[in-house]
Order: structure tokens, then C-alpha cells, then sequence
């Protein structure tokens, strides 16, 4: 309050009069004003965040709530033991798609890359020049049709066998009239000349009838030969209509198999099969689909061995498959291979057999030309723990697992593994069977946290 009026006085001052000392003055007095206010202020904040702070120190920090996490025991069972070995994965057939005819394709009836089903229409070659050639030689073979017939109606043997019927009519009656002559000659009611005549006309009737003979049996000659011939130009017209109808089939071409068709290798309006049968597509074979690998005799030794024995705890039929795939990013393949070829002998240089594995592929994920990584069972570990793989952690190339200890806090603990089965991982080390591990809310873990475990989702 002193302050305040001091300044009003101050200014009190300043307004009653504007010689030198009085401003001076009062400027004066209205610097101490400011400054004593900041003064004041700056206790006052001072006092405040004081106070703040003791309360702060008083007051007792909160416990963390515990998280919940999912959780499951290591378990301990037996489990097989598997060898793994790079492999390359095949088609179980490719099977070329080539032009037959030449000609100009047509169309393409495909997409690029699609799976195709047998009897697809894949390509179409332009089909003109083929229905010309079938229409030349329907006419051909109906031409050689109607000159067989032609032959095998007999026209000159019909009128060789009239002929030589009507000669033999003439000289039966030229042989009566010699006859009667002759016994008319004897009682002079003839001439010898009329006689003559008769008997002359007689030979030359009999002549008449050698000669059509000889006709009838050329012309039935003939008519064999013609009608052998006919039939042959009947059959090569049906051959080369045949042909002709097969080429003109050609120019379109189906799928002889199911399977994925890769790229054309020519466009509709290209040239194909000129002087060669033009490849156009190739199709492979995707379901089953093969796995090939190299196996050393040892490894093969066990798994043949392997394979024996569980053929003889469940029988040939009840077995499960042989093989495993483990894909390039590092995933199981859902489904497993059984064996489908050994190679007849081992390599000499590399000491290795050649293996050949066939796997359902009904998504069509496996690819020709891919490679993976196959696993057969050699043999089994009994005792093993075991816990699911989503549970084993990797930091800097070690595997690490949550432990919830007893006290409901979790433990970092280092872990060495072994094979994997299926979706858990056997612990070679540092994990003991009935102990709980977290495998739900991982990524929400730091050691020593407090957590709420309840049973693992499956």
C-alpha cells in the first residue's frame, strides 16, 4: 500500500507540474514501482512450486497394473528327429504346346500364366486354306465313289455276254441247218453248194462264239482291274480326306493336360509351323508337384531304416507322410510329401542319391523351378520339451522364452533349440518340462514385469 501510494504520489506530482526536477522525479519513482512488483512475484511463484513439490514427495507412487498374457507349459514327449536337405522343386510333367500345320494363329485363348484343365482350347491357327482342302477332297473321294460303282456295273462285260450269247444263238441254228443239209444233200434235195454254204456258215458262226468268249473274258478282266482300281482311288481319296480333316483339326489346339501354361511365345497374326513345329506355350504339371534332393548314403541309410520301422508300428497304408517342405521364408508347407522315386544308383564322385519326393500342391503355391528346404524323419527323441514356436524369441541371434515364476513376474530366459515339429520347437537347453512360458502378449514383456497369465489361445 506504501508503495502504491508513493507511486501516486509520484505521478500526482509529474501532472501538477512539468519544470525539469518534477519529471525527472517522477520517472524515478515509477521504476521502483516496477521493480518492487516483480520482486513480489517472483516470491509468490517461488512459494507456489515450494509447496508443489513437498506435496509431490509426500505422496506415494502408484503400483503397474499386471498384463495379461497367455501362457502355456513346456511339455515333454517324443518327438521324431528330422535330416534336412536342399532340394529343388519340378513339374511333375512339361508338356510342349507346338504348332502341326503351318499357317497364321489366330487367336489366343488363354490368359498368360492361368491354370489351364485338359481339353482347354488354347490356340486357333487360321482354318481357310484346311476347309479348302477338305472340301477338295470330299469331291475327290466322291468322284472315285461313283467311278467304282461305274466298274463294278460291268458295262462292257454285259455287252460282251450279250454279244456272245447272241453268236451262240447263231450258231446253234447254223450248226441245225448244216445237219439238215447234209442228210438233204444225200436225197439231191439240195445242191452240194447250199451244203457247203451251211457247214461253211456253221464254222463261222462257231468262230463268232471263240471270239466273244475271249471278249467276255478280257472284258471281265478289265472290269477287275477297274474296279481294283477305283477302290484304291477310293481309298487314297479317303486317306487324304482323312488327312485333310486331321490338319484342319490342327488348327486348334488343346490342352493334353491340367496344369499352369507359361507365356505365348508367338502373337496372333506370327507365322507357325513352317519347315518345323513352332513351340507356342508349355504347360506344367502342378498337382502333385515334385521335390528333388541329394541324400548321402548314410542319411539315406537312416531314413530308409527310419521309414521301416514305422511302416511296421502302423502298416504301409497308415503311414503318414515322409517328407516335410520348408519354404524360402522359413514356413512350414501345410501339407506333407511321400516318396516317389530313389535313384538307381549313388553318384560315385559326390557319393549322393537322388531323391524324388511328391507333394500335394492343390493352392498351387509350389512353383517349378523353386528351391525349399525338404526334412525326412531319421529318428526320435524321447523326453524332449517342447513348446509352441511363437513362444521362442529372437534378439541379436539368440532365442529367448518369457518364464512366469512363481511370485507372477516373468523371466528372461536364453533357450538353445533343436527341430521344430510342426508348429512347436523342442528346447535342447534351458527350459524344463512344467514350467510356464508366455507365448500371447510378448511384445508387451520386459523382464521382471508383473503379469496376469490364463491359458494360451490355441
Amino acid at each position: 500500500m506504501r508503495l502504491a501510494n508513493t507511486h501516486g504520489m509520484g505521478i500526482a506530482m509529474v501532472m501538477r507540474g512539468w519544470d525539469g526536477r518534477g519529471l525527472v522525479l517522477g520517472i524515478w519513482l515509477l521504476g521502483v514501482f516496477v521493480q518492487c512488483l516483480s520482486v513480489a512475484g517472483l516470491l509468490a511463484v517461488t512459494v507456489f512450486m515450494g509447496t508443489g513439490v513437498a506435496h509431490a514427495q509426500n505422496a506415494s507412487p502408484a503400483a503397474p497394473a499386471a498384463v495379461e498374457v497367455g501362457v502355456v507349459q513346456a511339455a515333454s514327449e517324443t518327438v521324431p528327429l528330422f535330416r534336412e536337405f536342399p532340394s529343388r522343386i519340378e513339374a511333375a510333367e512339361s508338356v510342349e504346346i507346338r504348332a502341326r500345320v503351318e499357317g497364321f494363329l489366330a487367336t489366343i485363348e488363354f490368359a498368360e500364366g492361368s491354370t489351364v484343365k485338359k481339353g482347354d482350347l488354347l490356340f486357333t491357327i487360321d482354318p481357310s486354306q484346311f476347309d479348302e482342302s477338305v472340301r477338295n477332297a470330299q469331291a475327290a473321294l466322291n468322284k472315285a465313289k461313283t467311278d467304282l460303282e461305274a466298274a463294278k456295273r460291268g458295262v462292257e462285260v454285259l455287252k460282251a455276254r450279250a454279244d456272245l450269247a447272241k453268236s451262240m444263238a447263231t450258231w446253234i441254228n447254223a450248226q441245225q441247218d448244216a445237219k439238215r443239209y447234209k442228210t438233204l444233200v444225200v436225197n439231191d434235195f439240195v445242191s452240194k453248194q447250199e451244203y457247203d454254204q451251211a457247214v461253211t456258215t456253221e464254222r463261222e458262226s462257231a468262230a463268232v462264239v471263240e471270239a466273244n468268249k475271249a471278249l467276255l473274258t478280257q472284258a471281265e478282266v478289265n472290269q477287275d482291274a477297274e474296279i481294283a482300281r477305283n477302290q484304291a482311288a477310293v481309298e487314297s481319296a479317303e486317306a487324304q480326306l482323312a488327312q485333310a480333316q486331321l490338319n484342319l483339326s490342327y488348327t486348334k489346339l488343346y490342352a493334353p493336360v491340367s496344369g499352369r501354361i507359361g507365356t505365348a511365345q508367338v502373337k496372333p497374326g506370327g507365322l507357325v509351323g513352317r519347315s518345323e513345329s513352332t513351340l507356342l506355350a508349355t504347360i506344367t504339371t502342378i498337382d502333385p508337384i515334385y521335390v528333388v534332393f541329394q541324400i548321402d548314403e548314410k542319411d539315406y541309410i537312416q531314413v530308409a531304416r527310419r521309414n521301416a520301422e514305422r511302416a511296421k508300428q502302423v502298416g504301409q497304408e497308415g503311414m503318414p507322410p515322409t517328407f516335410q517342405l520348408t519354404l524360402a521364408d522359413g514356413s512350414l508347407y501345410e501339407h506333407g510329401g511321400t516318396l516317389n522315386m530313389v535313384g538307381s544308383t549313388v553318384d560315385a564322385s559326390t557319393g549322393a542319391l537322388t531323391i524324388r519326393a511328391a507333394f500335394p500342391n492343390p493352392d498351387t503355391l509350389l512353383r517349378d523351378g523353386q528351391f525349399a528346404r525338404i526334412r525326412a524323419e531319421a529318428d526320435s527323441l524321447e523326453n524332449a520339451v517342447t513348446i509352441p514356436q511363437k513362444a521362442v524369441q529372437q534378439l541379436q541371434g539368440m532365442n529367448f522364452v518369457y518364464v512366469v515364476k512363481s511370485d507372477s513376474t516373468v523371466e528372461e530366459r536364453k533357450v538353445k533349440t533343436s527341430d521344430r515339429v510342426g508348429a512347436r520347437m523342442v528346447i535342447k537347453e534351458g527350459l524344463n518340462a512344467g514350467e510356464t512360458v508366455v507365448v500371447d502378449g510378448v511384445q508387451k514383456l520386459r523382464p521382471g514385469m508383473k503379469v496376469a497369465p490364463k491359458p494360451a489361445s490355441s
